[in-house]
Formats: C-alpha cells, sequence, structure tokens
C-alpha cells in the first residue's frame, strides 16, 4: 500500500514542481531586473556626466577649473535628482572628470 508521502507526491507533486519552478523564476527574474536596472543607471548618469559636460563647456565659458566642475556638480545633481537616480557625490565627480577627460581628448585630434 500507498503511504502518506507517495499519496501526496502522487496527488500533488505536480503543483509542488510547478511552485518551485515559479518561485526560482521569479527570483532570478528579480536578480536580471536589479542587474539590468543597475547597468541602465550607471550608463545614464554616463550620459548626463557627458551631456552636462558639454553644457558647461558651452554655456560658463567664463567659469575654470573648480567652478566649473560644480557648476557640472550642480546640474548633474538636478538632472539625477529629476529623475531618480540615486548616486554619491564621488561618484559623479569621477564622471564628470572622465568625460571632461574625453572632452579634452576629443578637441586634441
Amino acid at each position: 500500500m500507498f503511504d502518506f508521502v507517495d499519496y501526496m507526491m502522487w496527488t500533488y507533486g505536480g503543483e509542488i514542481i510547478a511552485l518551485i519552478v515559479t518561485v526560482i523564476f521569479g527570483a532570478l527574474g528579480f536578480v536580471v531586473k536589479n542587474v539590468a536596472k543597475t547597468y541602465l543607471n550607471d550608463k545614464r548618469k554616463q550620459d548626463i556626466a557627458k551631456t552636462v559636460v558639454w553644457f558647461v563647456e558651452q554655456c560658463f565659458k567664463e567659469l575654470h577649473g573648480e567652478e566649473k566642475l560644480q557648476a557640472a556638480m550642480n546640474r548633474a545633481s538636478a538632472i539625477l535628482a529629476e529623475k531618480g537616480i540615486d548616486f554619491s557625490v564621488v561618484e559623479m565627480e569621477t564622471m564628470i572628470e572622465a568625460a571632461v577627460a574625453e572632452f579634452n581628448e576629443a578637441f586634441k585630434k
């Protein structure tokens, strides 16, 4: 005769497997979504940094050095806050400086 476990597996085995598969794919979907969101936010931050550098170079020609960096940081902070993207000051400063280096390299050629 069948014991209780055999009965449960025959009766509810399919539902249990479906539940396990659903939980696994749900967890994978959550992880993939977070990785994609992080990547897209990083890409957006880089694009914003580049755009801000071009903007500051165009509109604030009278500023130099630290003043230009501060203008770029203020503008980038406002845009990122408006879009609801979290960032650190160090991260944004690094991206802006990298964009400035790229900007300067483009004009050397």
